[in-house]
Parts: C-alpha cells; sequence; structure tokens
C-alpha cells in the first residue's frame, strides 16, 4: 500500500506532536547543561558543565530537568573551578557544583541545572 505525500507529511506532523521538548520551554535565570556526574560521599552529588546563561550563587535552590523531562529540586551546597572555591559563577564559566538532593542514579550527562527566573516554577 502506497501514501500519498499529503498522507506522509500528516503522518510525520502527527509523530512529530508527540515529541516533549518540555526543558527547553521555559524561561530560566540560569543554565548549565550537565557534562558529567559523580558521587561525593557524605555530601551530595557532583556535576560539571559550562554555564550557557544567566549566574548562580553557592545556597541557591535549583532544579535538574532530565531528559525525559522531569524535574529535581536541588539546593546548590558548592561551586568550584580547578583548585579554586567559588561563591558564584556566571554564563561562560566552567565549573563543577555540588548538589543536595539528587543521586547519580537519576541525573546523568546531558540534564540541565537551572534556576527559574523569578516568579515562574518549572514543570512538565
Amino acid at each position: 500500500m502506497s501514501l500519498s505525500l499529503f498522507s506522509r507529511v500528516f503522518l510525520l506532523i502527527g509523530l512529530l506532536s508527540t515529541i516533549s521538548f518540555s526543558h527547553k520551554l521555559y524561561a530560566a535565570s540560569f543554565e548549565l547543561p550537565i557534562e558529567s556526574v559523580a558521587t561525593l560521599i557524605g555530601r551530595g552529588i557532583y556535576v560539571t558543565g559550562t554555564v550557557t546563561s544567566g549566574s548562580v550563587n553557592d545556597g541557591d535552590s535549583a532544579q535538574v530537568i532530565t531528559k525525559s523531562g522531569a524535574v529535581l529540586d536541588v539546593t546548590i551546597i558548592g561551586l568550584e573551578r580547578p583548585r579554586e572555591l567559588l561563591t558564584y559563577a556566571e554564563k561562560g564559566d566552567s565549573i563543577g557544583v555540588i548538589l543536595k538532593g539528587a543521586s547519580v542514579e537519576v541525573v546523568s550527562r546531558g540534564d540541565t541545572l537551572v534556576i527559574a527566573q523569578s516568579g515562574q516554577r518549572k514543570t512538565q
């Protein structure tokens, strides 16, 4: 059975509409795509990446948006660069972040660490 071009385009549009892009649909005052994840026994998890937008302070509340679109609430309990502890990081900085409230079983490379803009709560 051969489908017409119109039918194939219509089918493709239907398939594309099922793809979730939720983690890109809301505004963030801070965004860090996660490049690596490790466990710090007794402290939390350690994620690395380069800040792509905004700024972050040690102690900020944040969210991890997983590749599946799940939203995990976390607290930033440490910021650093190699051999340098930070209290603040901004766009362009390559940093390590210590997070409380998540585990390496849930957070992975390709997830995104974000802070919602004032007054906004990240949801799916």
